[in-house]
């Protein structure tokens, strides 16, 4: 039986099922961010902060099925992160960067957030292909905001 974990209060599954393996992603990149605030600057810990809550929010909605509440990261709603993180110019960064150690450490650091938010992205993806589109836009969104915080970080 410890092949086997609940999925939620109802239903076990096996520990390789999809959402399972979707959970765990989202703990590591949970416990990564909590790690990227602890180097922050205190100014700063509040943005990681909406992520943490953004991730709280994912993981309860899918153990209960629940669609996500309404969510904020940065103070910016899903449209204004995707439109931001693909044109920075227009929010007055310089422009599109690629990680480079000359971008500091924070910057890397969201860098590295960033990758991991793409591979728990994806195993959201193979968790939920169709019904959870509001998860799925979710850790699309996080994924962004990584990349704006990135951007915000550079030296």
């Amino acid at each position: 039986m410890e092949h086997l974990t609940d999925l939620n209060a109802e239903l076990r599954v096996e520990k390789t099922d999809a959402r399972i393996v979707f959970r765990g992603k989202v703990d590591t990149l949970e416990s990564e961010i909590l790690l990227a605030m602890c180097d922050s600057p205190t100014e700063y810990q509040g943005l990681l902060l909406d992520a943490v809550n953004l991730l709280r929010q994912v993981m309860s909605s899918g153990v209960t099925g629940k669609p996500l509440t309404a969510w904020t990261l940065g103070g910016m709603n899903a449209e204004n992160v995707q439109k931001l993180s693909h044109n920075p110019e227009k929010m007055g960064f310089a422009g599109h960067i690629q990680p480079s150690v000359s971008n500091g450490r924070l910057s890397l650091q969201m860098n590295r957030l960033r990758a991991l938010t793409r591979e728990a992205e994806l195993a959201a993806i193979h968790a939920y292909p169709e019904e959870r589109e509001d998860l799925l836009l979710a850790m699309n969104r996080l994924s962004s905001y990584f990349y704006v915080l990135q951007l915000r970080f550079a030296q």
